[in-house]
């Protein structure tokens, strides 16, 4: 059973749909019809889904960025090893696709400690109120675990404080493939370990693809180290799933915001080596949706791009806290038409990540008190 699970329509493509405890689909504005956890996507979705026409416009980016790339390509003269260098390129397409900046109180660099390494983790907090808030987000950039910083997820960071009303802080962890896992992953534990003991009452774990893969890893290694567990997530199209061959994976694997190659590459990176290799396509913290037990994630609001080779993982991940009893904690939007990565993108998708994030926060306010 499911509390409230939600398939949310961009109000470009035109309605949302809503799932309800006894999975009955809602399609505004009248329109009522069953359906079971198994039918959740129909082939429609995989071979009929129409992309929006931000979407249309993200592609045509991307293609001329890959043609960018093709006549400026990578030179050792450059003075920068050849991942700084595509890092670099894609941190600029970050920068270029970000949306308009929310005026916002305060904005603070600084570090804290990683217990481990004694390494100085760059964190930056967002505050819209003359004072702390009750709860604090802890915020995880996405990126592929391979570029992305505090600057890339300014615009996104800026919008949640303002919109949803409580504190940010942006964690600029340690990037692969120079740092492969568990780096990243200690870095996120390092930062909450320190809030976990601040003075905030809750904690909150928020995450964009990458980033958000990590908060349910950081979830996982929360609860076998007893620490002080997350009052929810808000994971924006995490990856999760091991299944590179999945429904998802064939059938938009060649979108240009997220391929298949790129992402079995990015995983890569975040592994060391071969993600398909036996040790690493087993390893629960690189595919967070192998956690057996599924009392180790908190509640959760999962905002899914409906063309995405992610999605196929969130929805297994999702199926697992139904069939485990869980499914009163989680709240799923699905935003057909959208492209990965969208929630970064504001120079196209400005309406829509405001439309989610005041869902977000209805979402949070009827449960968080």
């Amino acid at each position: 059973m499911i509390n409230l699970f939600r398939m949310f329509f961009v109000a470009a493509v035109g309605f949302v749909w809503c799932f309800s405890v006894d999975a009955v689909i809602w399609e505004f504005p009248n329109v009522e019809k069953s359906i079971k956890m198994g039918e959740i996507v129909s082939d429609d979705f995989y071979t009929k889904q129409e992309l929006s026409p931000e979407t249309e416009r993200l592609l045509q980016h991307f293609t001329e960025f890959i043609e960018d790339f093709k006549k400026h390509p990578y030179d050792e003269s450059c003075g920068l090893t050849q991942a700084e260098f595509i890092r670099k390129k894609r941190n600029g397409i970050f920068m270029a696709l970000s949306g308009p900046l929310e005026d916002i109180k305060l904005v603070e660099d600084s570090f804290v400690k990683n217990e481990e390494n004694g390494n100085e983790i760059p964190v930056r907090l967002y505050r819209n109120a003359d004072k702390p808030t009750n709860d604090l987000i802890i915020f995880v950039h996405g990126g592929g675990w391979t570029q992305g910083n505090l600057e890339t997820h300014d615009y996104l960071c800026r919008k949640l404080a303002k919109i949803i009303q409580k504190d940010v802080l942006a964690i600029d962890y340690r990037l692969s493939p120079e740092n492969p896992h568990p780096c990243a992953l200690n870095d996120v534990i390092s930062v909450y370990k320190k809030f976990a003991k601040s003075d905030y009452d809750r904690l909150l774990l928020c995450g964009d693809s990458g980033g958000a893969h990590l908060c349910s890893a950081a979830c996982i290694r929360i609860h076998e180290e007893k620490l002080k567990r997350p009052y929810a997530t808000m994971l924006f199209y995490p990856a999760l799933g091991n299944d590179f061959n999945s429904r998802s994976f064939q059938s938009f694997g060649s979108c240009l915001a997220l391929t298949k190659a790129g992402t079995i590459a990015y995983t890569d990176n975040l592994a060391g080596g071969n993600c398909q290799a036996p040790e690493n396509i087993s390893n629960k913290y690189i595919f967070p949706v192998l956690q057996k037990d599924m009392a180790a994630f908190p509640k959760e609001i999962i905002v899914s791009s409906g063309y995405d080779v992610l999605f196929d993982g969130q929805l297994e991940h999702v199926k697992n806290m139904v069939e485990s009893g869980r499914g009163e904690d989680v709240d799923w939007f699905i935003c057909l038409g959208a492209a990965h990565g969208f929630m970064t993108y504001g120079k196209y998708y400005d309406e829509l990540v405001t439309q989610v994030c005041e869902k977000i926060k209805v979402c949070l306010d009827k449960t968080v008190r």
